[in-house]
């Protein structure tokens, strides 16, 4: 094992000639500093890598990855949420509950590797009849979404009016409001189970795959903002049925 004091001396081990050309600045300068650890990295980069991490304590460490990370490829960086989903869904199929075993996470590798195979050889925008499948999977779940929201709250909104309307003085829009609320707390546990049970059924699983590109195109983004704003508002509508038994 290499002392922090050896480890430094390899990584200025043959800087002379860097040294007269950068002219006579001292040692402590980042710059000639940073000049002379390229040229090493260079020459031999697996040694200069070795020498380097003995020579740096762990603080150390992370203030240099902290620095490296920014320059990092901004694809990984950045990587788009829908295509984060697409991939996690793939690997999800199993039981869909939002969480992975070994068996999924493989195929979540393989699922990320079709993907990115299939976008080194790009296919052109989606087809329409591939636009209409991606609306109706986005529209599908929000479908879900809207009718029991619209129901839940409407039953709840009628129950509280009738139960404690005359005894608290709550106007019709306060019952409506409350109802609202026991809507909402509903869809915090049934959302998840919702999008789960849609994501089963076989005609949303064959929904082609888009390759990265694809999924960031306007139209792709059109196709299911559109899909989940005609279902939830088909759902809201279905959930008005419960004013008929009021």
């Amino acid at each position: 094992m290499l002392s922090k004091a050896q480890a430094f001396s390899l990584l200025l081990r043959g800087s002379a000639s860097t040294f007269r050309q950068l002219g006579s600045r001292p040692r402590s300068d980042p710059e000639v500093l940073g000049s002379q650890l390229a040229e090493s990295l260079h020459k031999d980069p697996e040694g200069t890598a070795a020498a380097l991490t003995a020579a740096l304590d762990s603080e150390s460490r992370r203030t240099l990855l902290t620095a490296l990370f920014p320059t990092a490829d901004a694809s990984v960086r950045d990587l788009d949420d829908d295509y984060v989903d697409t991939v996690f869904k793939q690997a999800d199929f199993k039981h869909g509950d939002g969480l992975l075993d070994r068996t999924e996470f493989k195929l979540g590798l393989q699922a990320d590797r079709l993907i990115n195979l299939s976008s080194s050889n790009p296919s052109g925008p989606p087809s329409y009849r591939t636009l209409a499948l991606i609306a109706a999977a986005a529209g599908l779940p929000y479908m879900g979404f809207g009718f029991v929201d619209n129901c839940i709250m409407l039953v709840a909104g009628e129950e509280i009016e009738v139960m404690f309307g005359a005894s608290l003085g709550l106007t019709t829009m306060a019952a409506a409001a409350l109802g609202n609320l026991v809507s909402d707390v509903c869809g915090v546990g049934l959302a998840g189970h919702i999008e789960a049970q849609a994501r089963k059924l076989a005609w949303v699983r064959s929904v082609p795959r888009l390759a990265p590109a694809q999924t960031r195109m306007g139209r792709t983004k059109a196709a299911k903002f559109g899909g989940a704003a005609i279902g939830v508002s088909i759902g809201c509508l279905l959930g008005m049925t419960p004013l008929a038994l009021f």
